[in-house]
């Protein structure tokens, strides 16, 4: 009891010796207001888990796919709204929606195609539904639908 005394009257004497502003008595009112609060946004959060999340389950050697999958689950602002609640139902919903459908496939098959392309200054190899792919393509349709496919069970299991 007789330290917190103590260091009350400390406190004043420190108090009294200051000048008054505007700025202190605010410090001084809202010192506690942010305590536990973090300062990133729930949507950078979000996002940063589901980059996360990504890279760690899709193993891609040179990376061009998951940029796409990234780029194309963080940027759909109604996707993430809409599964705001649990960020990795959003990768599962793409990613469903994209297996779900061959036109889907074959188009991100085809921006992985064109983003490899310019990543390595490469002309990229554009498969077509029902062609086979060329042997030195490292994104075919198949590739990325066995790949598409590993992930989507990884996440069914979480």
């Amino acid at each position: 009891m007789v330290k917190k005394k103590e260091k009350l009257a400390i406190e004043k004497d420190a108090l009294l010796s200051q000048k008054f502003s505007v700025a202190s008595g605010i410090g001084k009112e809202t010192a506690g207001m942010f305590k536990g609060a973090s300062v990133v946004p729930q949507n950078i959060k979000i996002k940063t888990k589901i980059q996360q999340f990504i890279r760690s389950e899709i193993n891609d050697a040179n990376g061009c796919l998951v940029h796409i999958l990234e780029r194309r689950i963080l940027g759909n602002d109604m996707l993430l709204a809409s599964n705001s609640h649990d960020h990795l139902q959003a990768v599962k919903s793409f990613v469903t929606t994209i297996l779900s459908s061959d036109t889907q496939l074959y188009e991100l098959v085809r921006e992985i195609d064109q983003y490899y392309g310019e990543a390595f200054q490469e002309r990229p190899s554009f498969q077509r539904a029902g062609q086979d792919a060329k042997q030195d393509d490292p994104y075919t349709h198949e590739s990325v639908r066995s790949t598409m496919l590993k992930f989507l069970t990884n996440l069914e299991s979480r």
